[in-house]
């Protein structure tokens, strides 16, 4: 089967910025790596010019600053993407691209990163858990009231 590539290019991505700490805990408590609370922020611009996109994906732990588990982190991640054909797509499936192939892949890429940076730390390699991508778009396209 021959598999059918994205519409959607990525041009460039970036760490702008991260902090990474371990964090100490109870020892008779169970690692908590999977428990570490994660927020997640995505803020979108366009370059005219270009009809690139350029998104930001704001990652943190503990982003209320009650410390749960045993790692707390941020990072700043930047990534372009440019749609094929862009003049000839609708908003909506510009949106789509940006929100179900954007998003998920800076998500991936901050998973790498993390995985990447927690390697030699005392706890070890820190895999970002899968997130809810159906809950992240909703709270994405959701006005605040």
């Amino acid at each position: 089967m021959n598999t059918k590539f994205s519409e959607l290019e990525l041009i460039s991505s970036n760490v702008l910025g991260s902090f990474f700490s371990a964090v100490e805990y109870d020892q008779n408590e169970p690692m908590p790596l999977n428990k570490i609370p994660v927020e997640i922020d995505v803020k979108t611009s366009i370059d005219e010019s270009d009809n690139a996109f350029i998104l930001l994906l704001d990652l943190c732990s503990n982003p209320k600053g009650e410390i749960k588990g045993a790692y707390s982190y941020s990072v700043l991640m930047q990534g372009v993407f440019k749609v094929k054909d862009y003049d000839s797509r609708s908003k909506e499936e510009i949106d789509a691209y940006l929100l179900y192939s954007a998003v998920p892949s800076l998500i991936n890429l901050a998973r790498g990163y993390l995985m990447n940076i927690s390697t030699y730390y005392p706890y070890g390699k820190y895999t970002l858990p899968m997130l809810d991508l159906g809950d992240i778009i909703e709270k994405l396209t959701t006005p605040e009231s």
